[in-house]
């Protein structure tokens, strides 16, 4: 009868134990689309222009792929504009004030992603901080902006994980630390169990007589 009741239990448990792992595995960060934000500190250095972020994104899919232009002020953080988990490049440009805004093209092809504007400057494609690394998907980035005859030139200050991937991140430490810390106090109360009714039954007789019963019997 102990021995019945002991492998119920541990039926149980192991029951609850995959129940938990399955949980587990199912709970994760939900995939994000392309998060990128820029912010340019000292763009008011140069009142004669007007400066936009100049890139391609899409997605896996070929006809996804769309152009955008989008306006950036002094020290307002940008984020970029469109749909897609991929960008073919990103580059700032600067435009005379008031010309109209370059025409953004329907359909991206690299000579108007690499050709500065008409009358405009362009930057060398934007790199993180330190000065050389990847744009990493989920970062804020901060730049400084030098316009020295017509070269623009954008030098990247500093960067910070921002608020939605920092509060993903720490979800994901929370659920992977559950996932280890839960099953493994399920093994240890599963032989603290069996050790205590493996005690128990060696301590009985048959019928669940008490040993030491037995032998004062005698």
């Amino acid at each position: 009868m102990a021995r019945c009741r002991l492998l119920c239990q541990i039926l149980a448990l192991t029951a609850a134990f995959t129940f938990i792992g399955q949980a587990c595995a199912d709970v994760g960060v939900p995939a994000r689309d392309l998060d990128l934000g820029f912010l340019f500190k000292n763009l008011g250095d140069y009142p004669n222009y007007d400066f936009y972020l100049k890139y391609e994104r899409g997605s896996l899919n070929p006809h996804s792929w769309k152009a955008h232009l989008t306006r950036v002020t002094s020290g307002t953080l940008t984020r970029l504009e469109g749909n897609g988990s991929r960008h073919n490049g990103i580059f700032l440009i600067a435009v005379p004030r008031g010309q109209v805004m370059p025409v953004q093209q329907k359909k991206p092809g690299p000579e108007w992603l690499k050709e500065p504007p008409e009358g405009g400057l362009q930057s060398a494609a934007l790199r993180g901080d330190p000065p050389g690394d990847d744009l990493r998907n989920g970062y804020d980035y901060t730049f400084q902006v030098r316009i020295d005859g017509d070269k623009l030139e954008v030098e990247g200050v500093e960067s910070d994980l921002n608020s939605w991937w920092s509060n993903a991140r720490l979800l994901a430490i929370i659920v992977g630390a559950a996932c280890v810390l839960i099953p493994l106090t399920i093994v240890v109360l599963v032989v603290l169990l069996i050790v205590r009714l493996a005690r128990r039954v060696g301590s009985e007789g048959p019928g669940g007589t008490p040993a030491t019963a037995l032998v004062d019997s005698r």
